[in-house]
């Protein structure tokens, strides 16, 4: 994604992040627990060198499939500056 993102254009990102202190969703598909699972701060490092305008960890609740629970995600609005700063 990154490489296909123009010159001082943007990447809008969410990710679900796993944490241990957070049980996997009651409403998760099996297909879910195959993924691979996003780590804290993995994202933000992946775009070290742009500049960050959102930068984000949030835990929240949820109550998708009707049982109250917990999800955490990171959220990052970054901008592709390359050698322009």
């Amino acid at each position: 994604m990154m490489a296909h993102t123009v010159p001082c254009g943007f990447d809008v990102l969410n990710v679900f992040v796993e944490k241990p202190f957070i049980k996997r969703a009651p409403d998760s598909g099996r297909d879910e627990k195959l993924r691979s699972p996003w780590r804290s701060g993995e994202l933000f490092g992946y775009y070290h060198d742009w500049l960050f305008h959102i930068c984000r960890e949030e835990v929240f609740d949820c109550k998708s499939g009707g049982i109250p629970h917990k999800h955490c995600m990171d959220t990052l609005i970054a901008q592709n500056v390359g050698e322009n700063l």
